[in-house]
């Protein structure tokens, strides 16, 4: 059974968190997999983390959020709460050079402080008091304890005794227990750190878990699931349970949920059984309830028991909810309308969606934002996944990203009968590699078109007849822009033919000449007109580690890059747009936020953060425009840096205006995905909210 409401929201501004007062919260869903659950038993809240950076707290009654927090630019693979204050442990890793765990004042959306790990923790827990952070890792010291307040690491086991996958504080504070995949239980004091017991048990389990009353533990193999007796180490009872991915014990009782089937937990391969949840009873023996639990899809990646309610997070970004023989329900379904890409143009903007395309005027996010009557929605004739591309003068180039490129649609929405989209043929592929190719790009070109796709073929398009121009092919382009009516600049990989990661092509003459460049790889590009100056993000070694670049290049004099700035890591979700009237430079590159390069001094400044993470900016009069990851867009004002609104785009073609001050404005019909929460305590009349001078 499906909630008849919304039920998760998207990331609201952390302003929005502060319960000193009342906050406006957009029922909008996770964008991506839950990876992570916790529950808060102390204000009844349920947690996720998810693999779009976002930690999100909701009443799990009503299955409505109730606060949000971009945690960072990574998923989210574990989270604990402090079941003495408005803390949230949360550990985010890209799974190669990140692994942090960030610490946040859930209640006012604060960061309170960050820890750097070297791996990924094996867990991570509170102290029943909240007075230490608890987590180990993969190494002979594994066990370490940090201040729950300050973050800082606590002088506790210094020597090491071993790996630790799981440890539970006493409700005292005064001892820990640890298990270690040798088979082992040790009692340690606390804080002397000095060994009191120790008892040998079952080896190599995973997925342990804790009874409330620290009287019992569970754990799988590869071939079954225990409980064991944590006074004796002695197993309880097993049972028979091959391809076990996932274990949660009801904390409150003695029922225990299995998931199997899937995919092989070291190797991914698949597993012959379908998945599987089951509920086991355990009173001496462990006892399989048939039929209790049903077994929810997509793929279930945690799972959470508690007050007697199976948590399931899954793969589609819902959380799956259900009291065992009492049936369930999904909580969090997306109503976003998971945008894919914008584009400008003469002052109009374009957003491609699956449930259509929408245009509106830039006087739409100006001073009377959320004008009635000013936003339209047009069919999207690629509704699978379309890019768009700004043409000049309100026309548009729409296209499908998600297979084999056929033809390019020429949109327009200023013509007297409404929007009209217009189909141009591209030419037939003749490579079989080139014919599966996918359209990443299209450019204005003076009157034509200049066309990227995956194989790496360039190509310059008449728009009326389709016919090729010009074309192009190297290995590993991954950026076209055109330099005037005759040049174009790709950044591609340094293996390319002419070993250069930079390459000025002339379409007149057929020339193509290498930019020097130190990047092993250009990945984006921009050209600024009133400069001639060619902006670059590329990857490059450095000292034997990998930085991402921001460089500038005269392309009067095809110079090599001076640096403007320097990621010390790889960052290739950052991206570049030119204020073609100033020159002015902005980017995301570093992930702190979007960046303003003055053309005029080289001055840097931020703009005004905002709790959503963008992939793709436009400059668009004194406006500034964010595509994020979650769909939404959030808008600047250029000259200030100051953040205007985020605007959210509905399947049902309803739209949110979010707005710095805690006001909205909203379509018609828009107000029912917008929720209002004094504390906890939700108000009824959201429209108290509205906007009045818009």
């Amino acid at each position: 059974m499906k909630r008849g409401v919304i039920v998760l929201a998207a990331a609201c501004v952390a302003a929005c968190c502060a319960w000193s007062e009342p906050r406006l919260v957009v029922q909008s869903g996770h964008t991506g997999a839950v990876d992570a659950l916790a529950y808060d038993s102390a204000d009844a809240l349920l947690f996720s983390g998810g693999s779009d950076g976002t930690v999100r707290a909701w009443n799990p009654t009503t299955g409505e959020e109730v606060c949000a927090i971009q945690a960072g630019h990574f998923p989210v693979l574990l989270l604990s709460v402090d079941p003495a204050a408005s803390r949230v442990a949360v550990f985010e890793s890209d799974g190669i050079g990140v692994f942090r765990i960030s610490v946040w004042d859930w209640k006012l959306g604060r960061l309170l402080f960050t820890h750097d790990l070297s791996e990924a923790p094996l867990f991570l827990t509170y102290s029943p008091r909240g007075s230490y952070l608890v987590y180990g890792i993969a190494e002979w010291r594994s066990l370490t304890f940090l201040d729950a307040k300050s973050g800082e690491a606590l002088p506790f086991f210094q020597s090491g005794f071993g790996i630790v996958t799981a440890a539970i504080v006493s409700d005292s504070e005064r001892s820990v227990l640890t298990y270690n995949p040798a088979g082992e239980i040790d009692y340690w004091s606390l804080p002397s750190c000095a060994l009191k017991r120790a008892f040998r048990t079952s080896p190599e389990l995973d997925g342990v878990g804790f009874a409330a009353n620290a009287r019992y533990m569970v754990g799988f193999t590869d071939e079954e699931f225990d409980v064991i007796d944590l006074l004796s180490g002695a197993v309880l009872a097993s049972a028979p349970q091959e391809g076990t991915q996932l274990l949660a014990a009801d904390p409150d009782g003695a029922s225990i949920v299995c998931y199997t089937g899937g995919s092989d937990r070291e190797s991914a391969s698949p597993i012959a059984q379908p998945p599987e949840l089951s509920l086991w009873t355990f009173s001496g023996t462990l006892d399989r309830d048939s039929g209790a639990v049903v077994t929810p899809r997509p793929a279930v990646t945690s799972l959470l028991f508690a007050s007697g309610t199976l948590y399931a997070s899954l793969a589609d970004g819902t959380i799956y909810a259900e009291q065992p023989s009492s049936g369930g329900e999904t909580i969090g379904e997306r109503e976003l309308a998971d945008a894919t890409d914008v584009g400008v143009s003469g002052g109009r903007v374009l957003v491609s969606s699956a449930s259509g395309l929408f245009s509106f005027g830039t006087d739409f996010l100006g001073a009377e934002a959320g004008s009635a009557g000013s936003l339209d929605v047009s069919a999207n004739p690629f509704p699978s996944g379309a890019g768009v591309a700004g043409l000049g003068d309100g026309r548009f180039a729409v296209w499908s990203t998600a297979s084999a490129s056929e033809a390019v649609d020429l949109f327009e929405d200023d013509s007297p009968g409404g929007p009209t989209l217009t189909s141009v043929a591209l030419p037939s592929a003749g490579a079989s590699a080139q014919a599966e190719a996918r359209l990443l790009e299209v450019a204005p070109f003076g009157s034509d078109l200049a066309l990227l796709d995956s194989s790496g073929q360039c190509s310059i398009v008449d728009p009326g007849t389709g016919s090729s121009l010009f074309s192009y092919a190297s290995f590993g382009i991954k950026s076209l822009t055109p330099v005037g009516s005759s040049r174009f600049i790709i950044g591609q990989h340094r293996s390319s033919e002419l070993n250069s990661p930079l390459v000025q092509i002339t379409t007149t003459t057929s020339e193509t000449v290498p930019i020097p460049s130190a990047d092993s790889l250009v990945f984006d590009t921009a050209y600024a007109p009133p400069s001639d100056t060619l902006f670059t993000l590329g990857i490059r070694s450095q000292g034997g580690s990998l930085s991402t670049l921001l460089e500038s290049h005269q392309v009067s004099g095809l110079t090599g890059g001076t640096e403007v700035l320097a990621y010390p890591g790889v960052d290739l979700d950052a991206t570049l747009a030119v204020d073609g009237s100033t020159g002015d430079l902005y980017t995301t590159l570093g992930m702190r936020g979007v960046r303003r390069i003055s053309a005029a001094s080289g001055s840097v400044a931020y703009l005004e953060r905002s709790d959503h993470l963008p992939r793709k900016l436009l400059v668009s009069g004194g406006l500034l425009i964010a595509l994020n990851s979650d769909g939404t867009l959030t808008v600047w004002d250029k000259l200030s840096g100051r953040r205007t609104l985020d605007l959210y785009l509905f399947k049902d073609s309803s739209w949110i205006m979010l707005f710095p001050g805690g006001t909205f404005a909203a379509s018609p019909g828009g107000e029912q995905h917008l929720r209002a929460f004094d504390g906890t305590s939700e108000i009824s009349d959201v429209s108290s909210f509205r906007s009045t001078a818009r």
